[in-house]
Order: C-alpha cells, then structure tokens, then sequence
C-alpha cells in the first residue's frame, strides 16, 4: 500500500514539475472544457480551471485533455496504444 501512495505522489509531482525531463514545456491548447470527456486530467486529476490543457487525444469516440504530455504518454500506455 505504502508503494502505490510513493508511487501516485511521484505522478502528481510529475505532472506539477514545469521542468519534467519526461515532458518539455508545452503551449497550452484552447480547448473549452465542456467539448471534453472530462473537466480535469484522466490520470492525475488536475482540473483545468486551475491548470492549462498541454494536450489532447481522441479515445473511443471522445475527447480527452491532459496537464503534461508526460500523463498524455500514461494515458496511452495504459491503453496500448
């Protein structure tokens, strides 16, 4: 148990990091949030009133926004994609 919590906080500093090695600075994209699946990141949960939407993806027929390409490139591999 102890492991997923270091593991869940070391993903969330991931996608807070500006200077991540996994993701380079990304502009954000003007995206409403209501054209989205959901209002905040699929995999770290950042709402995107707070934070800007670095990226986005269509998955099964809908679209999908991210804070980092780092939880971008999560959100694939967890899919196979």
């Amino acid at each position: 148990m102890r492991l997923l919590w270091v593991a869940f906080l070391f993903g969330v500093w991931q996608c807070k990091s500006p200077s991540s090695p996994m993701s380079p600075p990304a502009k954000p994209i003007e995206v409403p949030v209501a054209k989205l699946a959901l209002p905040y990141c699929p995999v770290c949960k950042m709402e995107f009133g707070t934070y800007p939407i670095a990226d986005t993806l269509r998955y099964e027929g809908k679209l999908y926004g991210f804070c980092s390409l780092a939880c971008r490139d999560t959100f694939t591999q967890r899919r196979g994609m």
